[in-house]
């Protein structure tokens, strides 16, 4: 207990003590790679056996039993993130669309964007803006659209951007 305390103290890795640690990690990265290798030669093992990679009581499926599958539900799991949204939102959200409804809350607050622009820097398609607008206004966030004049072309162009007020009261800021 003193020995990884100390090894922790000084930044050290926690299984050699040698090395620095890896960022964000315990252990450096040739412990890391080690640990990995032991894992799946065990997984592999314990498949081999008909066994559950876990626990190793004999399982009909040779993955997991049921005890130790039920416990290894992530909360960063897709299916926990919609269940998560759907709790605070009232409503079903893909990952990948809460990434760019956030992504585009950030960029909107940085300025003002024509509609091409803010599909570009998302790097979606210029309709798939339309229906990213749409939910954003679904949950609440306004969207300022103004139209102005290009210089020489006479087109009317519009810019988007979200102010910063209904977004501080809609964040509860």
């Amino acid at each position: 207990m003193r020995v990884r305390a100390q090894r922790r103290a000084t930044g050290k890795c926690r299984g050699c003590g040698r090395r620095p640690c890896a960022a964000g990690r315990t252990r450096c990265l040739g412990c890391l790679r080690a640990e990995c290798e032991y894992q799946a030669v065990r997984r592999a093992e314990a498949h081999g056996r008909g066994a559950c990679s876990d626990c190793g009581k004999t399982v009909r499926i040779p993955v997991r039993c049921d005890r130790c599958a039920a416990s290894r539900t992530s909360e960063k799991s897709p299916s926990a993130v919609r269940r998560q949204a759907r709790s605070m939102l009232g409503a079903t959200i893909r990952l990948r669309g809460l990434g760019q409804m956030v992504a585009s809350i950030l960029l909107l607050r940085t300025g003002r964007w024509t509609l091409y622009e803010w599909a570009d820097e998302l790097g979606m398609h210029w309709r798939s803006v339309y229906r990213l607008i749409t939910a954003l206004r679904k949950y609440g966030v306004t969207i300022e659209v103004s139209r102005e004049r290009e210089h020489g072309r006479g087109t009317a162009t519009p810019h988007y951007r979200i102010p910063s007020e209904p977004l501080r009261k809609l964040l509860r800021l």
